[in-house]
């Protein structure tokens, strides 16, 4: 338990928290595994869906928190009019850390970073 960010970086790995320690079975870590096995069958019975005409869209990033989502939501609509897919990253750390791995992974044309707030976390500590 705790933060799990060095074990699965900004990977779309699914976790449950068990609650209870696993020092024997008993009602509810049964309860707590049968939950976890119907999740992953549940996620292998099905193929991935397929890419779809606007999945050819070129792709971009903004960054996005509380105070900026209209901004963020209007750019978005001009954006999509345009015929861009904007991705919208929560500014607190793990979102932006996703983003920069998309990035880096050249999933991502362009970036608005209109929420700068993990900037300054990170040049004066918060």
């Amino acid at each position: 338990s705790g933060n799990t960010r060095p074990y699965i970086g900004t990977s779309d790995i699914a976790m449950l928290y068990p609650v209870g320690d696993f020092t024997g079975l008993n009602r509810l870590t049964r309860n707590i595994l049968a939950n976890a096995a119907n999740a992953i069958a549940g996620m292998c019975s099905l193929p991935a869906p397929e890419a779809t005409a606007g999945d050819q869209r070129p792709l971009l990033a903004a960054t996005m928190f509380g105070v900026t989502t209209p901004c963020v939501n209007r750019v978005r609509e001009l954006l999509e009019a345009e015929g861009f897919e904007l991705l919208v990253f929560h500014a607190t750390g793990a979102g932006g850390q996703a983003m920069e791995q998309l990035i880096r992974d050249g999933f991502i044309r362009g970036v608005l970073d209109i929420t700068t707030t993990e900037l300054a976390d990170e040049l004066v500590g918060g």
